[in-house]
């Protein structure tokens, strides 16, 4: 990304052009990313994350002067409208596939490991060609290119990145009050890696459910009519998405409301 795209991201974020130069300086090749995700979805697009990610948001939020909790806010713009109040009841929740176990729920996934008795060189039960240290360890996959193209559809109105806490603390995140999330647990297939878990060390469901991805790792709230559109986008981008819910009415605390049974 040129210095003069730079500037022009700074300005129209409302933010002093240095502290771009300092996100620069501390994320490297993926900043340019990052500042162009902000700036297409200035006053759109509501990121949450926890653990690791969340520690990363909050000193972006700090360098952007946007906000300094885990949930990124970017402040409405002229050019683009769009705030917490416009999720309602009937939004499609689309899930984006994980790669992994991402970074997240390792101090269990060690116990586990000493549970099966197998060695990190041994080859792994879940994923053949590959030792069990090595496909544990798969990278994290960054959804960051693929959800630039998505936003261009119109219909994204709320993200959540599902980190550590799983599906169940992340995406209640990105919800207003008096909104809940229907997620129907038979919509997509988890990777082998997770079922792996589940049985070696028999991890119930809910738990897993709160400590892994298990196999979704970015929601977007879709307005019902671009569903298909923001699905289309990710996929030909070349990330596997899904509709897995939808928002319903609720009472209380924000919470995640679970139908049917993980495929493990």
């Amino acid at each position: 990304m040129n210095q003069q795209f730079r500037d022009l991201a700074a300005e129209r974020i409302g933010i002093e052009a240095a502290a771009v130069q300092a996100v620069a300086a501390v994320f490297d090749d993926v900043t340019d990313q990052i500042i162009a995700l902000l700036y297409e979805c200035s006053g759109k697009v509501f990121v949450t994350g926890s653990g690791t990610s969340g520690t990363i948001a909050r000193r972006m939020a700090h360098l952007f002067s946007v906000c300094g909790t885990p949930s990124v806010y970017i402040q409405p713009s002229d050019a683009l409208h769009g705030t917490m109040g416009a999720l309602r009841e009937g939004d499609v929740l689309i899930g984006v596939k994980s790669s992994g176990v991402h970074s997240n729920g390792y101090s269990l996934v060690r116990k586990v490991v000493e549970t099966s008795g197998l060695a990190w060189d041994a080859p792994a039960p879940f994923a053949p060609g590959m030792a069990l240290g090595e496909a544990l360890l798969t990278p994290t996959r960054l959804y960051v290119r693929c959800t630039l193209a998505a936003l261009h559809t119109g219909g994204i109105k709320g993200l959540a990145h599902i980190t550590g806490g799983g599906v169940t603390d992340n995406l209640p995140r990105a919800l207003p009050d008096g909104l809940d999330a229907e997620v129907d647990l038979g919509s997509w297939q988890p990777l082998p890696v997770f079922g792996w878990l589940a049985k070696t060390a028999g991890i119930a469901e809910r738990e897993m459910l709160r400590t892994f991805n298990c196999g979704i790792g970015l929601v977007a709230v879709v307005a019902a009519e671009q569903a298909g559109h923001v699905i289309d986008a990710f996929q030909e981008c070349g990330d596997k998405a899904v509709r897995i819910g939808h928002l319903i009415r609720g009472e209380g605390e924000t919470k995640v409301v679970y139908r049917g049974a993980l495929k493990l």
